[in-house]
């Protein structure tokens, strides 16, 4: 073998040890001996292999020299066929060496006790009867029980999953690189929504001060008030009304009820029903609402009543309001000389008060090995510590 094909031994040596040997690791706190990850790793020898076969030499050859030179006893599993292979090991540490010999034959590894490595054909068979199992729960913060197993049982073909109600946690059984596998994914996948307060508010203006309200846009609903204009009419206390405030997440729906005169002192009585269902922007910040009103109004005591439904969806930026117009009866004036009466309308104003704990770096891609062999994932990078300025 030339130098650049020693080169190449290291660079593949590179690629191939981290997913074999960061299990341990991605899979959370260490592990009991009974229970660590079957890795290369699990050796812990830092010698280094001087190791070439330029010629076809065979394979348990190969594997009992570099335990000599590893420092590792190698134990052969039973009609473990023996055939021809070339390889250049030189520079590689035993580590290294055994993720690549164990890659160039069809290998799979497992350490033992006082230091022996397992070597068997990499089968099937082997993997069930040879790797270890590894029982982990999981707890969870955001993300719903069911939306957790669907996840697991999807990506990575995990069936033995078990559900700790009271806990709000999974227990998953699999072997070792799964686990730590379900535990990486998990761990991007649970993160908080997006939560979302919504104002809810009663108007009742002026038809003058409608139109310049909504800048002449007509009577149409729902209308789309910039931000700040709605604030103006705060001098006039007749004029606004809080109904509620509703805190909903990112994607949930909330509801309000109002009947009656509990709706608005002084104004036509009318029964609410409204219903929001926010969708956060995470790139613009802007909130797609998803609206559904009812009114049921009535003429009088014991008079004819209507009902009026507004289903609408809009998408709002920072602080605009979304104007129902149209919904709710006109107030009467005070007295017959006056004219026409007040127009009442609904005014829905949603803000983000908690953005999605969605970060930039839980949307990159995550290596997991290969469709037949799930390999451990690398642990997320520690961040690098604050400079220190001396204070």
């Amino acid at each position: 073998m030339n130098a650049t094909s020693a080169r190449r031994t290291r660079t593949l040596a590179a690629a191939l040890l981290p997913a074999l040997a960061a299990a341990g690791a991605a899979a959370g706190p260490a592990p009991s001996p009974a229970t660590q990850s079957p890795s290369p790793a699990a050796l812990g020898s830092t010698a280094t292999v001087d190791l070439v076969y330029s010629e076809p030499a065979p394979i348990r050859q190969i594997w009992q020299e570099l335990g000599e030179q590893g420092g590792f006893q190698v134990v052969f599993a039973p009609h473990l066929a023996d055939r021809m292979l070339a390889i250049d090991l030189r520079g590689a540490t035993a580590d290294e060496a055994v993720a690549l010999l164990s890659a160039a034959a069809g290998h799979f590894t497992k350490p033992l006790a006082s230091g022996a490595l397992l070597v068997a054909a990499d089968t099937p068979m082997n993997r069930r009867q040879y790797e270890e199992m590894l029982v982990r729960q999981f707890a969870l913060e955001h993300v719903e029980i069911k939306d957790a197993m669907t996840l697991l049982r999807s990506l990575l073909d995990i069936r033995r999953l078990a559900v700790g109600d009271l806990q709000r946690s999974i227990v998953v059984r699999d072997i070792v690189p799964k686990v730590a596998a379900a535990g990486r994914l998990l761990e991007l996948y649970d993160r908080p929504a997006a939560e979302v307060e919504v104002d809810v508010d009663w108007l009742t203006l002026e038809p003058s001060v409608l139109h310049e309200l909504t800048a002449g846009s007509g009577d149409v609903s729902p209308v789309r008030v910039p931000a700040g204009r709605l604030s103006r009419l705060g001098g006039d206390p007749s004029a606004v009304r809080r109904l509620t405030t509703l805190s909903v997440v990112d994607g949930r729906r909330a509801s309000y009820e109002a009947v009656g005169a509990d709706t608005v002192p002084g104004a036509t009585p009318a029964d609410l029903e409204l219903s929001v269902e926010p969708r956060v922007h995470r790139e613009s910040g802007e909130i797609t609402l998803e609206l559904e009103a009812e009114a049921v109004h009535r003429e009088g005591r014991g008079g004819a009543s209507g009902t009026r439904q507004i289903n609408s969806s809009l998408r709002l930026g920072g602080g605009e309001t979304f104007l129902l117009i149209g919904l709710l009866p006109a107030t009467p004036p005070a007295s017959p000389g006056e004219g026409a009466g007040r127009v009442s309308l609904l005014a829905v104003t949603p803000r983000i008060v908690h953005p999605s704990g969605l970060r930039p770096a839980d949307l990159e891609a995550v290596v997991i090995g290969t469709e037949v062999n799930i390999a451990a994932p690398e642990p997320e990078p520690e961040p690098e510590p604050e400079p220190d300025d001396g204070c």
